[in-house]
């Protein structure tokens, strides 16, 4: 371990009660006994307490998620933006590649390329029910959905059956409910793989996470085609129990067991820093996906030599009708399959908007859409400017006091700052798009929560995925400290 990290291990951010204290929180409550003790998808958490409290996954945010009068809002759907971001990230699962995996940047995977085959991460944060904007931290049970999207470039399957294609358009959709809006229980999830759907209950979520010693869900991609599963048992390397059976026995999800992938590293938090919106009532956008005339795409270069490609969040009756991974400029009108071959696959995966949340969702103040697909009314609203008062040379002395940096890291992350309209957000994406004094507010809640999810808090490459955990504990640490500082220094 680096000398200076050692060094931040003896701050007291690191004592074992910060480390753990979130973690009994999650799971701590003294409630009489409430319905048939498991948390499952039909729970109200105003009603049945105990069952979302003791038999859920829990997590609790720095502030509501919606306030009054729909402060915080830009998307139209009247829960706060930061708070969506706070939320997808405190929620987001364990993510885990199979050690065979030959699809993926993950660095522990059979070919590890990531500019090639690096995943992009985005997510959806949507409210369900009437009168979103009348929402209050008392009543009953509130409900919104996360959906993180898992969009790789390429699908490698070669198996009988399983032919693999060009992009692969996965997704899973977490059902949370609230009744303070700060405190928010996940109920059920669902899992989406190979054109299936298995919804798993809360209970069955946290007995997996609490065989492994984790906080958090799981989500584990099946070899090379990256089929979402929630993982058999801790001890087990199988995707699921008999929901996986139509792969005849050859779906496997874990370098080993469960349990030991999570022990030995093997696996990522999903990323949270992508929050697409979405279609009416709320609008997409801008900080996220490209937004023009009713339409959102996401475009990405994956080293092929042809440069930036559309994908598209909203449908399309062109040859831009499916989700072809960024890996083809090329496609018939017909079909939206590509018209060349890319690792001898033509063929292309369902379209991103097919992914996409739609559930209804009211306000006193939304326009009227169709509750089942999409509508014009979607279109972007040009976001609020973040403020850049704070000085980019206390952002730079941060980067450069960073010990494990290499010169030419150092070097890259100061063009970045010096070219950024939001300074803060290069070294912690998770910020971008707040004032100063909500990413003042967000570190310090980041500070005193799940610190083993600090280095998804940070901007890639300044934390290596190959260290131990808590040397990636220690250095985000550092980082996230020292941006508090220099924030509250600002003030």
């Amino acid at each position: 371990m680096h000398p200076r990290l050692r060094e931040l291990q003896r701050f007291p951010i690191f004592s074992a009660a910060i480390l753990f204290g979130f973690l009994g929180a999650a799971q701590a409550g003294a409630f009489n006994v409430c319905g048939d003790g498991v948390c499952g998808s039909g729970e109200s958490c105003s009603v049945c307490v105990a069952d979302c409290r003791n038999g859920c996954l829990n997590y609790t945010l720095s502030s509501p998620l919606a306030k009054s009068g729909c402060a915080g809002d830009d998307d139209g759907d009247c829960l706060d933006n930061a708070g969506e971001t706070d939320l997808a990230w405190i929620v987001a699962p364990n993510y885990y590649y199979d050690e065979d995996e030959n699809c993926s940047g993950a660095w522990y995977t059979q070919s590890p390329n990531a500019t090639r085959y690096g995943r992009k991460d985005f997510f959806q944060v949507r409210p369900q029910g009437p009168g979103v904007d009348l929402w209050t931290s008392g009543g009953g049970a509130k409900t919104v959905q996360i959906t993180y999207f898992l969009l790789h470039p390429h699908d490698c399957q070669n198996r009988v059956g399983f032919g693999g294609h060009q992009g692969d358009s996965e997704h899973i959709r977490f059902l949370l409910k609230s009744q303070d809006l700060s405190n928010w229980a996940v109920v059920s999830a669902d899992y989406y793989h190979h054109n299936r759907v298995h919804t798993f209950s809360g209970e069955y979520l946290k007995a997996r996470a609490g065989e492994i010693g984790s906080a958090y869900a799981s989500v584990a991609a099946d070899e090379d085609g990256h089929g979402s599963w929630p993982g058999q048992r801790g001890s087990s390397s199988a995707c699921a129990g008999s929901e996986d059976d139509f792969c005849f026995g050859t779906c496997d999800c874990f370098k080993g067991t469960m349990a030991a992938a999570l022990a030995s590293g093997y696996r990522e938090y999903l990323a949270a820093s992508r929050n697409v919106g979405g279609p009416c009532p709320e609008r997409w956008r801008p900080s996220a996906v490209t937004v023009g005339g009713g339409e959102a795409y996401s475009s990405f270069d994956v080293g092929l030599g042809l440069g930036l490609i559309p994908e598209y969040w909203t449908p399309r009756s062109d040859a831009w009708k499916k989700f072809c991974g960024w890996e083809c400029n090329l496609r018939f009108v017909s079909t939206g399959e590509c018209a060349y071959s890319v690792n001898g696959k033509s063929g292309c995966s369902s379209a991103l908007s097919e992914k996409i949340d739609t559930a209804c969702f009211t306000t006193t103040a939304a326009p009227t859409c169709p509750c089942t697909g999409f509508a014009a009314a979607s279109s972007p609203e040009v976001e609020s400017a973040v403020p850049t008062r704070l000085g980019r040379n206390q952002l730079l002395a941060v980067v450069r006091n960073l010990a494990w940096l290499t010169e030419d890291q150092t070097r890259e992350i100061e063009e970045k700052i010096g070219q950024a309209n939001d300074p803060v957000a290069v070294l912690s994406p998770l910020l971008a798009g707040r004032s100063h004094e909500r990413q003042r507010e967000t570190l310090r809640w980041l500070l005193v929560t799940a610190p083993e999810k600090w280095p998804t808090a940070v901007a890639p490459g300044l934390v290596d995925p190959r260290w131990k955990a808590a040397e990636r504990t220690a250095a985000a640490g550092e980082v996230l400290l020292r941006l508090s500082e220099v924030l509250e220094a600002a003030r």
